[in-house]
């Protein structure tokens, strides 16, 4: 009976996917092509890179349609310039085969989380919620702006990136918390600026170099707990690695931001010293007061 319900199961898919209509299609690069779904389902295929769509070839083959889901399958190596910029993508599906994502790639889209109903089960990408979205680890290079003021929320950089470029996300007000892989050595210029959603923040101690305003203009910096942080900052390696690092100005945020070093997954959620301190203070106080109280009531 199972394997009947199984089989149902596939047949039906197949049906749906054999029966989805093409609007249009064309090429987008030497050996890539496009086809544009119903539905606002947007598949690139082929080998190599996405053609660069920037001044003066800016035009996108797929301007003037909805683009909703896009997928880009097995074989295609680069996201050119601008090739999605301003389209309300919502879930995003990125091969293996990927190398880099161009300058500006996905500014100003949607909610960018993965597609998690395409990948098999035996695919080692981790979907922490349907928020993530993960780039796979066979990407070296994201270029400046490759994010900006997208509606991000959860984002899982490679573990092979080397440096994090100017702006790359700049004004994603929807992004609350990112990993920044070891090995990366620079943060760019306005990388998280105005990223007003922001919770924490991982750097490796690989970090020798942050960019004027890379952490900036934030919003609302009030902590939960009445202090004046509200960003967490996770740094790997020690207090004394942490004074050693290039901080460039404009950085002023840094300094009202929550600072944990020699971070591990989850300190995040311990409360500071302090809080700890007034708490059992506060607890102290109470159990005086009570066997004050105690012993009054025994005394008349």
């Amino acid at each position: 009976m199972k394997k009947i319900l199984i089989t149902l199961l596939a047949l039906t898919l197949l049906c749906m996917t054999a029966g989805a209509q093409i609007i249009d299609s064309g090429r987008c690069g030497l050996n890539a092509t496009w086809q544009l779904e119903d539905g606002g389902r947007l598949v690139i295929e082929g080998t190599g890179a996405i053609e660069d769509y920037g001044s003066g070839n800016f035009q996108r083959p797929w301007a003037e349609h909805d683009v909703e889901k896009l997928v880009i399958k097995e074989g295609i190596t680069r996201i050119g310039d601008s090739a999605f910029c301003d389209f309300d993508i919502e879930c995003v599906y990125l091969p293996s085969t990927l190398e880099s994502i161009g300058s500006r790639a996905f500014e100003n889209t949607g909610e960018l989380h993965s597609c998690a109903d395409l990948y098999p089960d035996e695919s080692d990408v981790i979907l922490l919620d349907r928020e993530t979205l993960v780039i796979p680890d066979s990407v070296t290079s994201i270029g400046s702006g490759a994010f900006s003021a997208s509606e991000a929320e959860s984002i899982v950089l490679p573990k092979n990136l080397k440096s994090i470029e100017p702006y790359l996300f700049f004004d994603c007000r929807e992004l609350e918390r990112v990993t920044i892989p070891d090995g990366v050595e620079t943060v760019g210029t306005y990388a998280f600026a105005a990223c007003n959603e922001l919770e924490l923040i991982v750097l490796p101690k690989s970090v020798k170099y942050i960019g004027s305003g890379a952490f900036d203009d934030w919003e609302d910096m009030e902590g939960d707990w009445g202090n004046d942080y509200k960003v967490t900052i996770g740094y790997k390696g020690t207090s004394e690695e942490w004074d050693k690092i290039k901080i460039h100005s404009d950085n002023i945020n840094l300094e009202s931001a929550r600072l944990i070093t020699s971070y591990e997954y989850g300190d995040e959620n311990k409360l500071p010293f302090g809080v700890i301190l007034l708490l059992v203070i506060a607890a102290v106080i109470v159990v005086l007061i009570v066997v004050r109280r105690v012993k009054k009531n025994k005394s008349k």
